[in-house]
């Protein structure tokens, strides 16, 4: 496997054969397993005709019926994989934690005791602190500054239901409102290990909720007044359409009652022309061609109508 893996290199030195050297590698393990006859491990990254590869080297002495040192026994593993695993395990690490951290909500993770045990940088930078200061502290003690949880902890209906839990809380000591959703941490065995709280500020969006009502109420309150009024113009609306019909049919009957008069009037002076036309017959139908002379004259001229019709009477 060895030769396989470094080749054969019996009889040569090993930081020649290895890696290229005319002296021994610094922090040589079967260097300082010979200095003090100890058991040591380094891990080197080699360059092979099958690519880099990583290997861990374990040291030890072999040593005579004397106890002298007589030998090196150097165990070469390849670590490869592993340390190609634990690269990417990193590498997720890394980008997790910079997730965690661009994110602007207050993020936390506490145990079943309320304790803290990770917290985003926005968190930090909310209660003014480093993470390293909030760590192991209770949650109740760093967000609400009191010395026990609240009758109505999220944390604590959580751990009771082991379901999601979500919230909308005013914070006096922030002077504002947060969302708080607080989620359950699950072990490999299925038990609650902890919980994972994440606080949003909604100040901004209740303001604008309060501003919301209030112009309801308001508007409410003017479409009252409006409906109001509205009912007084139909109701005034009314009382001046029974006026107007009660206008009209006084003029109605003003009408009839002067074309009565008129009538009554006409028949009259009809009446007295021909009384005194029967007074003498020579002059019987004198008036009446006096009157049609008259009116035709004035029709001429211009005259109005009802001007006519006191002429012709």
């Amino acid at each position: 496997v060895a030769i396989d893996f470094i080749g054969n290199h019996v009889g040569e030195y090993c930081y020649r054969a290895y890696e290229g050297m005319e002296q021994t590698c610094e922090g040589c393990p079967v260097a300082m397993s010979f200095r003090d006859g100890g058991v040591h491990t380094s891990v080197r990254r080699v360059a092979t005709d099958k690519g880099i590869k990583f290997v861990e080297n374990t040291s030890s002495v072999l040593r005579d019926s004397d106890s002298n040192i007589i030998a090196g026994i150097e165990v070469v593993r390849d670590i490869t994989e592993k340390k190609t695993f634990e690269e990417r395990l990193r590498n997720a690490s890394n980008e997790w934690s910079s997730t965690f951290d661009s994110m602007r909500d207050l993020i936390s993770v506490h145990d079943r005791d309320f304790k803290i045990v990770r917290v985003n940088k926005a968190f930090a930078e909310a209660v003014k602190m480093q993470p390293d200061e909030i760590i192991g502290k209770y949650c109740y003690e760093v967000i609400h500054k009191t010395d026990r949880p609240s009758p109505h902890c999220p944390h604590r209906e959580v751990i009771k239901s082991r379901t999601p839990q979500t919230a909308e809380v005013f914070e006096p000591g922030w002077d504002a409102w947060f969302e708080i959703s607080v989620s359950p941490v699950f072990g490999e065995g299925g038990e609650i290990t902890g919980t994972v709280h994440i606080l949003r500020d909604i100040t901004e969006r209740k303001k604008i909720e309060n501003e919301l009502k209030e112009s309801e109420k308001s508007y409410k309150e003017l479409t009252a007044v409006l409906g109001n009024a509205l009912n007084e113009v139909k109701k005034r609306e009314q009382i001046l359409l029974k006026g107007r019909d009660a206008f009209l049919n006084m003029l109605e009957d003003v009408s009839d009652s002067y074309k009565e008069l008129s009538l009554a009037y006409e028949t009259t002076i009809e009446g007295w022309s021909r009384a005194l036309e029967y007074r003498d017959k020579e002059t019987e139908g004198h008036s009446q061609r006096v009157t049609e002379l008259t009116v035709t004259i004035a029709r001429e001229i211009g005259d109005r109508d009802w001007e006519l019709v006191f002429l012709g009477n």
